[in-house]
């Protein structure tokens, strides 16, 4: 059977850079250079909203996959957190040094990645919305990064031409005394064993301390 047009959604002023479904099926969110972020609802008798705040083109937007979250990402350097309702409260969470490309949220609900022009990614904990570690290894603009379905690794991708998979620090929960000043950068280094051309090894630049 061919696959037919369910339905079309129209309000951005500009093209339409992101999109992303709310796990509850109930909504779906946007991203546009006209730098608002929309959320639209699937019952026709209810509006969609939008969500200003972004100074620049928003460029990547993401779901938490309780549904209750949804984070942007923008060429004006921020990331910023929104409630996916009427009000459209949101929250700046800034760090990176340049456009932001990439948003995704940990499958726990726990954490969010964003990767940028800066060449970084950036693990920030959504627990009072702290930045966590930065992860290293990109010689170029970070185009696109994603947490595992496990959270154990982040895979990205960017102008450098490189794929990369890291493994994130352990959380705090997890962590020993004499680990917990572990924070990163992780850089990802050449495969030095026997293996295809190209392949990376996932390397902890931090030493821990001795007991």
């Amino acid at each position: 059977m061919e696959p037919t047009l369910e339905r079309s959604f129209r309000g951005h002023k500009d093209g339409v850079t992101s999109v992303a479904f709310n796990p509850n099926m109930k909504q779906l969110v946007s991203g546009s250079l006209d730098s608002s972020v929309m959320i639209w609802n699937f019952k026709l008798q209810l509006r969609a909203y939008r969500f200003t705040g972004h100074k620049a083109a928003v460029l990547s937007v993401a779901v938490s996959p309780t549904g209750n979250l949804v984070a942007s990402g923008s060429r004006d350097r921020t990331v910023r957190l929104w409630i996916p309702n009427v009000a459209g409260e949101s929250t700046p969470i800034k760090g990176h040094m340049a456009a932001v490309r990439s948003v995704d949220f940990s499958s726990d609900a726990q954490y969010l990645l964003s990767a940028s022009d800066d060449k970084t990614i950036k693990v920030w904990s959504l627990q009072g919305q702290r930045f966590k570690y930065s992860l290293a290894g990109h010689s170029n603009w970070v185009r696109s990064a994603k947490f595992s379905p496990d959270g154990r690794l982040v895979l990205s991708c960017g102008d450098d031409k490189r794929s990369l998979a890291d493994h994130p620090p352990p959380s705090a929960s997890e962590q020993s005394p004499h680990e917990s000043h572990c924070r990163g950068p992780h850089r990802l280094l050449p495969q030095r064993h026997p293996a295809a051309p190209g392949s990376l090894l996932t390397t902890n630049t931090c030493k821990p301390h001795a007991p």
